[in-house]
């Protein structure tokens, strides 16, 4: 399956369309945002509008970035659960590995 990192708190917009494409082809998606609350409400949504529970799956990875001391700490949270990133997009940016 494919990992994919973003940043798409705003349940609305790019990364949060983002999301629920790759939702609905079966990735799975660490949701990056400084906010838990934020994030769950977000995941929330992703419910409410039926594309959870579906093929793919999303999760909260906490990343504060105007906090630069926080990436690191995030990128080995990432790491410690996954070997591999397929697409990392931030709001309009969009990275391919």
């Amino acid at each position: 399956r494919c990992r994919y990192c973003g940043n798409a708190l705003h349940q609305c917009g790019i990364g949060f369309a983002t999301v629920q494409h790759l939702l609905r082809l079966g990735a799975k998606v660490y949701m990056a945002a400084r906010s838990e609350a934020r994030a769950l409400a977000a995941i929330e949504q992703l419910y409410r509008d039926g594309i959870l529970p579906g093929p793919g799956s999303v999760e909260w990875l906490e990343l504060d970035l105007s906090a630069p001391h926080s990436v690191p700490l995030s990128a080995q949270k990432f790491l410690d659960k996954e070997n591999r990133l397929d697409i990392l997009s931030k709001e309009l940016s969009l990275l391919v590995a």
